[in-house]
């Protein structure tokens, strides 16, 4: 197939997995979900010998349509999410009367990438190699960057595999896709998948960043080799702090990991990072250096990244900052992902 990005064998092997799950955890700024959880998928399709092929979305035709198939509450390579993936798939494209021709992830990180591998897997499709946040992970589903195009993310199907299927026609905001599916994953402890946001190759190839999945193996190899001034090199990004963590307060936000980390370098200056699931605004002696929709990234001192969930006191971390994708530059873009949009009262600050 023309236009194929990273294939089966490249990442095959727990070095391949490794530096894969790696790569897609530094471009997730903190988000996108367990590595651990998304390193043992990966290794459950590898050994099923059901690994999907990574391909460039031009190598399918402008008139096919993909979709986005991701999991609401717990996700794993089980027989029950094999279940509410066919069971959600099977009621879409009832409603859809076409074909499913691939799986875009919904975002990057690894337990998002593992979910969009193994849903793909089950469909039988290649997954392509793009994201619809562009290059990271949100918080919000509405940051998305679709949502500067107007686009509808309905229809959409969720089920589970105690044989329950939703079908959202349509839907007046994210917010309200989003108040939906967790409504319909509480009714049961299990799992539940969402396969929706059908659009066509041409629509997406106007409204996406492209080729975001396949750097991930690249900037994971980088890490495992300890090219962490490579990698930052690589992606035009930035070394903007770097100390030991001296304090994690927790902040209100339900449903979120919200924190305000403060670390402590050798210099007394203190660099405050405000955390919403995603790492988003950090600031060094009260002034904002960076900011959404930038890329906020931390490695511990091994040179690995950390997860806004495991950050620990004491622990000595360095703050990387990339350039986000052009579109989220956009003067619409700039105004939907801002820290205005969590409530702080200035624009976006960006890397110069």
């Amino acid at each position: 197939m023309k236009g194929s990005s990273p294939s089966e064998f490249e990442i095959a092997g727990e070095v391949g997995i490794e530096a894969f799950c790696k790569g897609a955890s530094f471009f997730a700024t903190g988000g996108g979900g367990s590595y651990a959880r998304a390193c043992a998928i990966f290794r459950e399709l590898i050994r099923a010998r059901s690994l999907p092929p990574l391909v460039r979305l031009e190598a399918l035709g402008p008139s096919e349509i993909c979709v986005s198939a991701f999991g609401v509450g717990a996700t794993s390579a089980s027989s029950d999410a094999c279940v509410a993936i066919n069971n959600a798939a099977a009621a879409l494209t009832g409603v859809l009367g076409t074909k499913i021709a691939g799986v875009v992830p919904v975002e990057i990180g690894p337990l998002s990438l593992a979910s969009a591998y193994y849903a793909a897997s089950l469909l039988k499709v290649p997954v392509i190699d793009a994201d619809i946040v562009g290059g990271r992970a949100s918080p919000e589903v509405f940051l998305e960057t679709i949502s500067l195009f107007d686009m509808h993310r309905t229809p959409a199907a969720i089920a589970n595999a105690e044989g329950d299927t939703a079908i959202l026609l349509s839907s007046k905001s994210g917010d309200s896709e989003e108040k939906f599916f967790r409504g319909f994953a509480s009714i049961e402890s299990g799992e539940a998948y969402v396969v929706g946001y059908p659009f066509s190759v041409k629509r997406l190839s106007e409204t996406i960043s492209l080729h975001t999945v396949s750097r991930c193996l690249q900037a994971g190899r980088l890490l495992m080799e300890g090219s962490s001034e490579q990698l930052v090199e690589s992606y035009r990004g930035r070394r903007l702090f770097r100390g030991k963590v001296s304090k994690i307060e927790e902040t209100e936000s339900a449903g979120f990991l919200s924190l305000l980390v403060s670390i402590s370098d050798e210099e007394s200056r203190v660099g405050k990072i405000f955390v919403k699931n995603e790492y988003l605004i950090l600031w060094v002696d009260a002034r904002v250096v960076c900011s959404c929709p930038e890329l906020i990234c931390i490695l511990d001192q091994n040179g690995s990244p950390v997860p806004s969930g495991e950050i620990k006191l004491d622990m000595v971390v360095e703050v990387i900052g990339l350039p986000s994708e052009k579109i989220w530059h956009s003067e619409r873009g700039l105004r939907l992902f801002s820290p205005r949009t969590f409530g702080f009262d200035f624009d976006a600050v960006l890397l110069k």
